[in-house]
């Protein structure tokens, strides 16, 4: 009879633990300071136009670091923005559902026009991005950073 009451105590501690497990909060998009800006575009070899504005942050941390950065610039400061970057030269797709999942908490449905494209980096690091070219005159780049 011990052991039995045993395994029913310890099987409604475990169920108690259920609830929180896999569940992960709900990750909320602030306005970057310039350090993150800093950091971010350091740890992933970029360098922003002056005339870039960013506009969105998100970071998780966890055994595997990721940053979100969001930034609007003027359309015609995107090509210098893609060469000085880890994406010079690189073939950006049209229609890669992958990517955009991966800013779900930005991009809750695909822009009407968008690119995008995934690179490695240094020290087992990826840098992805979707460029949203919806807006005539200006362009949005969603960037994540993280470890793999």
């Amino acid at each position: 009879m011990h052991s039995f009451l045993a395994k029913i105590f310890l099987l409604g501690a475990l169920a108690g633990m259920l609830p929180g497990c896999g569940q992960q909060s709900a990750r909320v998009i602030s306005t970057p300071t310039a350090a993150q800006v800093s950091r971010f575009v350091r740890q992933a070899n970029l360098t922003l136009p002056a005339s870039a504005q960013a506009t969105g942050w998100l970071e998780e941390r966890g055994m595997d670091n990721a940053l979100w950065l969001q930034v609007r610039m003027p359309k015609p400061d995107l090509q210098g923005f893609l060469d000085g970057s880890p994406f010079r030269g690189a073939e950006l797709e049209t229609n890669n559902q992958y990517l955009i999942s991966a800013f779900r908490e930005f991009l809750p449905k695909p822009p009407a026009r968008y690119r995008a494209g995934q690179q490695s980096l240094p020290n087992a690091r990826t840098l992805n991005m979707v460029i949203d070219e919806t807006e005539p005159a200006t362009v949005v780049v969603y960037l994540m950073w993280h470890e793999t």
